[in-house]
């Protein structure tokens, strides 16, 4: 976090997206989320209740790639496994071809540097 203010200017602002994984299992569950707002707002001054907006979370009122993979798969980034996949499955070779599902939401927030 520290890096992003350091590189912007007074008066510069971030535009940050992360994926929050509602089920905790992928790269940033909910509550490292909160820890990363907190982080950020040590630095940098936040445009919008990031926190309230988290702590309103709710995936069902969410686009989600759980939604996307209901509605049509194809959109879903990810068609075949990961590297990381693989190397884990090489025990079990059934599962080498499946990649593994990531249930993820897209969470943007944008903060400013203060002018000095």
């Amino acid at each position: 976090m520290y890096e992003f203010a350091r590189t912007l200017r007074p008066g510069g602002r971030l535009i940050l997206t992360i994926d929050i994984s509602p089920d905790g299992r992928w790269q940033i569950p909910r509550e490292r989320a909160s820890t990363l707002l907190a982080e950020l707002g040590q630095r940098l001054i936040s445009d919008g209740d990031y926190t309230a907006l988290l702590e309103d979370f709710d995936p069902s009122r969410m686009l989600t790639t759980r939604y996307v993979r209901e509605l049509d798969p194809s959109l879903l980034p990810w068609k075949y496994p990961s590297f990381r996949d693989v190397w884990r499955n090489l025990r079990r070779p059934t599962e080498l071809a499946k990649p593994r599902f990531k249930y993820l939401t897209c969470f943007g927030m944008t903060w400013r540097k203060e002018e000095s």
